[in-house]
């Protein structure tokens, strides 16, 4: 009997799983493989700061320092590179906006990621008033992760490309049931799909729809990200991310013209130079009601467990709150009650 079994492979499964195998507990993650999902269409961004107050994120200096610590350790287990620490550059609109910067640069509790010295200038950018350095930024290449990931899983026999039914998960008081292999626990990590999930009755997720575009820039420096009205993420090869929309009604995962107007149009307010759209995509974000990740234990099922919620932010709530979920489950540690599934029971 293996001790769990994960559904779902997007940043929460795939994470969950390598800090299982860190701890030495066995497991089975499965997912369907999908060409796109919201992990996959992520920009896959980490920036410890709330740019329209100019404060710090929710946590963001505890998960800053879980992240800088968990993706290097595997990328070195899989032998590939998708981790790129890449300052961001804030676009400034106004001379008060930079002032305001410069003022928090110098004093404030997040004086730590802001550089106090503005750029003015930078190739095809427009930025009369300038701009602002945050430090320590950077991004995830998802895609990367996720599929290098899965081949590592699959050579170890812990991986199964399968869609799930619910049905197929047979519970009993010592263990859970699947495809003939026994598991003491299973973990849910199926994104915006666990609104469906019986398991989780109490469950309140907020779906979005994010659509982003991948453009080709040349002459545009690579050295930074972005941000303005859109976000400009550098992939490398003059290649750039730029996104990202938020729908809250339409729940299809079908590129949209007018998203794409709306990020072109953003992206207008600040860049000066030709490109190309070589793709577009779209993805449903599994985002809470309260904007915070959800990790706990089901209200109906003792051995069933959900790590979901993650949002815009999954790359940097991933590595934290997976580690505080595995100590929950295994040593017995309160979940912090921000983040439990108990709050909405």
């Amino acid at each position: 009997m293996k001790n769990y079994l994960i559904i779902g492979g997007g940043i929460a499964g795939v994470t969950l799983a390598h800090q299982l195998e860190n701890r030495n507990l066995t497991f089975d993650l499965v997912d369907n493989c999908p060409k796109y999902n919201s992990t996959k269409v992520a920009a896959g961004f980490w920036n410890p700061i709330v740019f329209k107050r100019l404060t710090m994120s929710f946590n963001a200096d505890i998960l800053m320092a879980k992240l800088k610590d968990y993706y290097p350790k595997v990328e070195q287990k899989l032998g590939t590179k998708f981790v790129h620490n890449t300052p961001q550059l804030k676009v400034f609109s106004t001379k008060e906006e930079r002032h305001r910067f410069i003022d928090k640069a110098i004093v404030s509790e997040v004086s730590q990621f802001l550089d106090e010295e503005p750029i003015e200038k930078i190739e095809g950018i427009k930025a009369p008033f300038g701009m602002g350095k945050v430090i320590g930024t950077g991004y995830i290449d998802t895609v990367e992760y996720i599929e290098k990931s899965f081949e590592y899983f699959e050579s170890n026999g812990s991986f199964i490309n399968k869609k799930i039914d619910y049905s197929e998960i047979e519970y009993t008081p010592d263990y859970a049931g699947f495809s003939g292999k026994k598991y003491e626990k299973v973990i849910y990590c199926e994104g915006y799909h666990a609104v469906h999930n019986p398991l989780f009755p109490e469950l309140r997720l907020k779906p979005t729809k994010g659509e982003l575009l991948i453009l080709e820039i040349p002459g545009l420096s690579q050295d930074f990200a972005f941000a303005k009205s859109a976000g400009l993420i550098p992939l490398g090869n003059q290649q750039f991310i730029v996104g990202s929309t938020y729908d809250w009604e339409d729940m299809t995962e079908d590129s949209t013209e007018t998203a794409r107007k709306k990020l072109l149009y953003n992206l207008s307010d600040f860049l000066e130079l030709d490109y190309k759209v070589i793709d577009h995509q779209a993805g449903i974000r599994p985002s809470s009601f309260d904007r915070r990740p959800i990790i706990g234990k089901s209200s109906v099922q003792v051995n069933a467990y959900i790590m979901n919620g993650l949002g815009t932010k999954g790359v940097m709530y991933a590595p934290f709150y997976s580690d505080m979920l595995i100590d929950s489950i295994e040593k017995g540690i309160a979940i912090d009650e921000v983040v439990d599934y108990g709050r909405m029971v």
